[in-house]
């Protein structure tokens, strides 16, 4: 497994997305030689989770397949974010991708209820329920209908496995004004940025403050300009954009966290003859947990990059009674949401059956 070292770095936000996607599309093809051509998108940088995984697994299937498959491994935005890498594999323009499904809620509403606050007790029950090499085969049953549900809206994707966020811990409250707080209630209404996840809005704004979505390549400039006062976010990415720069708070809310999907466009999966999709398989059954690893310890070294390389920047840990009133928020946000499309009360109980666990607040 390659190692995992952080080092000081941004994500490159410049690239031009549609030429990126252009000057890669229709990459898929078949050589003479019976060698087939793919390429792999994810959209962070190189130091990354997400990019270690992809690399790993575009060597493993080389080496299985003697050759016969080669895949190119794009990051750093120069296929976009991640709804740009799943409309793109869905389109026929990128063979592979990763994308987390927080950030797919626009193409598809299957993934919504993952990011409901506290519904999963830590990342490896997250992992788990989602990973069908990784986890228990009782939830195989709703993962299978989650899945179904994405290709209504996404007909051409084939979901490979479920991946690691590249987040590596859950989301936290992070202020780059002069905010001092320790409980909601302390808050004063600041524009909050959040990802396009409706039900993540709706968890900042059930804390009263003004949950702002922001395209991801716009979220520094809008920090630095005043357009948003701090932002809700994994320590990783916080890290890896440079936006910790900018944070002088963080409270650990300990909200939420989603996983993401590894998926392939079906036409360039059809192309494959039956071994050579075994090869595929089996590459992803033996990178999947080495992923997961990567991004567990990824979220870990974050915080400590982000404590040493800005002196100051607070961390404040709530103590029990005042996470308490953090997770109150769950109350609302369930009742608001919890059997919409995409929020089944049945996706809901069968995650927290698999935890043994329950959500503060929130009587199912």
């Amino acid at each position: 497994m390659a190692e995992n070292n952080i080092s000081r770095r941004k994500v490159l936000q410049t690239v031009g997305v549609s030429a990126s996607i252009g000057s890669i599309a229709g990459c898929s093809s078949q050589q003479g030689d019976n060698t087939y051509n793919l390429n792999l998108a994810e959209s962070a940088t190189k130091d990354s989770a997400h990019f270690e995984g992809t690399k790993l697994l575009a060597d493993t299937i080389e080496e299985r397949s003697d050759g016969r498959i080669k895949i190119d491994v794009v990051c750093c935005q120069n296929a976009g974010g991640p709804p740009e890498i799943t409309s793109s594999v869905n389109s026929g323009s990128l063979d592979m991708g990763v994308s987390a499904v927080n950030n797919l809620a626009n193409l598809t509403p299957a993934w919504l209820f993952v990011q409901l606050p506290y519904l999963w007790a830590d990342h490896e029950s997250l992992y788990n329920f989602w990973s069908k090499n990784y986890g228990d085969s009782e939830n195989g049953d709703i993962v299978q209908q989650v899945n179904e549900r994405a290709y209504q809206d996404l007909p051409n994707i084939k979901i490979l496995d479920y991946w690691g966020s590249n987040g590596g811990s859950m989301r936290h409250m992070h202020f780059s004004d002069d905010t001092q707080l320790s409980v909601p209630s302390e808050g004063s209404g600041q524009e909050m940025r959040v990802t396009e996840s409706p039900i993540e809005g709706s968890t900042v704004g059930n804390w009263n403050f003004s949950a702002t979505p922001v395209a991801w390549s716009e979220t520094t400039s809008a920090m630095q300009q005043g357009v948003v006062q701090g932002i809700h976010i994994h320590y990783w990415w916080l890290y890896a954009s440079g936006m910790f720069e900018e944070i002088n708070y963080t409270v650990e809310t300990q909200t939420q966290d989603s996983p993401a999907i590894l998926h392939m466009n079906t036409e360039s999966w059809d192309q494959l003859p039956g071994d050579l999709q075994d090869v595929v398989t089996e590459s992803v059954a033996e990178v999947t947990p080495q992923q997961i690893q990567m991004d567990l310890e990824q979220g870990q070294q974050a915080k400590q990059m982000i404590q040493e390389e800005n002196s100051d920047i607070e961390i404040y840990s709530p103590t029990d009674s005042e996470l308490s009133e953090w997770q109150q928020v769950a109350e609302p946000t369930y009742n608001e949401w919890l059997g919409e499309t995409g929020v089944s009360r049945e996706y809901v109980e069968s995650a927290l059956t698999f935890q043994n666990h329950s959500i503060p607040g929130v009587d199912l």
